[in-house]
């Protein structure tokens, strides 16, 4: 877990600090993709796990042991409880358990517990992977159906869980399709249910099988599936129907639904009609096109929620997650806005590859179905956060469903689930300890069928002083829960709404850190102390004075709004900027930086190789760092671009690039190995994917290229643009909210 301030207000301050923005952001499953932290297991046994009987918060380091170690004083709600005799333990001189260090739950702040009986619900089920891929025309011509079926294969060995495993497939055009995949079959048999509107199951018994047992069936299909699907294709597309079918084939048990969508719904139930509207773009009408769509209610003037909105719902009360990989043909539109649901509410993930081809997105495709089906997964989860009496947690924002009232359901969670949690005040309840605590527990089913519970705490000081709490600030945290609520600013009141706020918001805590200074460290804007942050901009001539912790933050915001996510204008499709707020509100603070203010590296000045690896230094984000002499490449977390300026040297471009001769695509030439310019940039390049959950595709951009261009230059932040959100240089941006600061 990471907090946006590291020092909390206390009740002494709470005025002041309001405009603080307070919040966690938790990744409950992080460390599972670090091979070398691994939690520690602590099962307690006929002991039981020992936690609060008042607020039901668990033991951890930060708990106070009183009455000679017979009791211990909870840290969240201060309850007094008595210590079970089989896990009472003599106290030291300092009041400390003497087997603190041998017990994982009293030394670390994130511990995994074995669950008893009374925490499951029902018996651990097996891990269910059910594929739903579209067979109609588009996906079989831009080669989606190929690409899904190969990695799926290529995948089967690596799925968690085996030997319980199960697989299904369905697909679908203008009718859906099972799989008999029984292992006594010679081969796997096809059966078509076309009626769309009284969909049955045929062979349920048959049709959601063990991988193990029945994998030579499996991979027969999915050999054989292009191909099946190629001789008549039908250009329809019942999306609606088939996840019904895959609803009535794994709801029994759950698990992970990946579907492959590569056109707008077009028949059967749930149906979608192409809303795209581009006199809407830069209007207050785009909104509506950012909203999912609504069906009707009994009247032409009632609408009631969306038909994948109702199916969401039923999916995570069913535990069943969504993975939804979208790869239209063309720039067609998609309705990413109501399809995006799926994985919303059902603490899935959104991919999406608009003009999807076989040659130039089957890598990106292969790369991120095969990190979604093999990484670690809980299943049947949900979690709960805790605070300290005094303050509470005022909104959630990520992928989930909330059950009861603080309860998130995720039907499947991943070490890429991110969690933003805003903490309020409570005013019935005043913060008046010298610290708070936090603890966010998550209680999941492991691929191998244990039930255990990961919890994390984090303990932070309090201060009265809100110079001290803005000099603890992560500037990343803070910029990724401003983003995640201008996200939803977004969809409630429009996008000016939202850069209003985002604006009035940096003012708000400059201010507050202009009013409540005090000795803590503050300064104008020099270089950043943040790990990999940009190069410091350009010094207005008169800054306001800001800790050093947060002087990226003006700069953070201004970047954001001339992010695709939030600039005006009509050069923003709606479903691109459905795709980029769906997957700003599900970034992790690492990933928001380079998002917010994306890495540039000068290619033709890299610096010969190091070990360890370093990153180059990066430039600022303005065409003062760019000459036609050089070649740059930009990271903005969701891809990397390379620009080639025209005057750039020969021999260099034809060291780093080659030319495909079937389609004229400028590529990167493969890694040589040493140390020459390609393999520097080759390395660069690699290390930055290693840092993204994300494929990051490369494309290449030729200086005067009028299609291309303008999105590499759009990045470079520090300059003045036309549309709006973009209005202002830093400098402008900088005097602007000093002024009104």
């Amino acid at each position: 877990m990471r907090c946006s301030v590291k020092t909390l207000p206390s009740t002494a301050q709470v005025a002041s600090a309001s405009k603080l923005p307070l919040g966690v952001v938790c990744q409950p499953m992080a460390l599972d993709s670090q091979q070398d932290a691994p939690l520690d297991v602590v099962n307690f046994g006929s002991t039981g796990i020992v936690r609060c009987k008042k607020c039901r918060a668990y033991v951890n380091p930060f708990v106070a042991w009183v009455n000679n170690g017979r009791q211990w004083r909870c840290n969240v709600c201060g309850f007094s409880n008595d210590v079970p005799n089989s896990y009472f333990c003599q106290l030291d001189e300092r009041g400390r358990r003497r087997d603190r260090d041998q017990r994982p739950e009293l030394s670390k702040g994130s511990v995994e517990l074995v669950a008893p009986g009374e925490y499951m619900v029902r018996p651990p089920q097996p891990p269910v992977y059910v594929f739903a891929i579209d067979v109609s025309a588009p996906s079989v011509a831009s080669g989606l159906v190929n690409v899904a079926a190969s990695t799926i294969k290529k995948c089967l060995d690596a799925l968690p869980g085996a030997p319980r495993t199960q697989v299904a497939v369905v697909t679908y055009d203008s009718s859906v399709h099972f799989y008999n995949l029984k292992a006594s079959l010679k081969q796997p048999s096809m059966l078509t249910v076309p009626d769309l509107t009284d969909l049955f199951v045929p062979l349920p018994d048959d049709l959601l099988v063990n991988l193990a047992e029945s994998r030579e069936s499996i991979d027969m299909l999915l050999d054989s599936l292009p191909q099946m699907h190629a001789s008549s294709p039908s250009p329809a597309s019942c999306l609606g129907a088939a996840l019904t079918a895959a609803y009535r084939v794994m709801g029994h048990v759950g698990g992970k639904l990946c579907v492959f969508q590569s056109q707008l719904p077009n028949c059967g139930e749930a149906a979608l009609k192409n809303r795209e509207n581009p006199r809407a773009y830069g209007t207050d009408g785009e909104r509506m096109l950012l909203l999912a769509e609504q069906s009707k209610g009994k009247s032409p003037e009632q609408t009631t929620a969306s038909w994948y909105e109702t199916r969401a719902i039923e999916f995570s009360r069913l535990q069943i997650g969504v993975e939804l990989f979208v790869a239209p043909p063309s720039n067609a539109y998609v309705d990413l806005a109501t399809l995006a649901l799926l994985p919303k509410i059902t603490a899935g993930q959104l991919y999406y590859y608009p003009q999807f081809s076989h040659k130039k997105d089957s890598q990106k495709l292969e790369a991120e179905l095969t990190r979604a089906l093999t990484r670690p997964t809980g299943f049947e989860a949900v979690m709960r956060v805790r605070c300290t009496r005094g303050l509470r947690v005022s909104a959630f924002r990520g992928n989930y469903y909330v059950r009861g009232h603080d309860l998130l359901a995720l039907p499947n969670c991943t070490p890429e689930s991110v969690f933003a949690l805003e903490i309020a005040h409570d005013a019935e309840a005043p913060l008046t300890a010298g610290a708070a605590s936090v603890q966010a527990s998550l209680l999941y089913t492991t691929s191998s069928g244990e039930r255990r519970i990961r919890v994390h705490t984090l303990v932070l000081p309090t201060s009265p002083d809100v110079g001290v709490v803005a000099a603890s600030a992560d500037v990343d945290v803070v910029a990724n829960l401003l983003a995640k609520a201008s996200v939803e600013a977004t969809l409630k009141a429009g996008l000016d709404a939202a850069r209003s706020r985002l604006q009035q918001r940096c003012i708000d805590v400059v201010a507050a850190c202009r009013h409540g200074r005090s000795s803590a460290s503050v300064g104008g804007y020099g270089a950043p102390a943040v790990r990999g942050a940009p190069a410091a901009p350009s010094t207005p001539s008169q800054p306001p004075k800001l800790p050093e912790s947060l002087q990226l933050l003006p700069l953070y915001c201004m970047a954001l709004l001339k992010s695709a996510a939030f600039r005006g204008g009509a050069d923003v499709r709606a479903d691109e900027r459905s795709y980029t707020l769906q997957r700003l509100d599900g970034m992790a603070p690492e990933q928001t930086r380079s998002f917010v203010y994306p890495r540039l590296f000068a290619l033709h000045k890299l610096p010969p190789s190091q070990t360890p690896f370093q990153f180059p230094p990066p430039l600022n984000l303005s065409a003062e760092s760019i000459s036609s002499d050089g070649i740059y490449l930009l990271d903005d977390s969701l891809q990397l671009m390379v620009w080639v300026g025209g005057a750039s040297d020969p021999k260099l471009c034809d060291s780093l690039f080659l030319q495909d001769p079937s389609d004229g695509r400028v590529m990167l030439k493969p890694d040589p190995g040493g140390d020459s310019p390609l393999s520097r940039a080759c390395k660069v390049i690699a290390e930055l994917r290693k840092t993204r959950p994300a494929y990051l595709a490369l494309e290449i951009i030729r200086e005067g290229d009028p299609q291309r261009q303008p999105v590499f230059f759009r990045h470079l932040v520090e300059d003045h643009a036309s549309f709006p959100g973009g209005q202002y240089s830093y400098q402008e941006f900088m005097a602007h909210v000093s002024r009104h600061a």
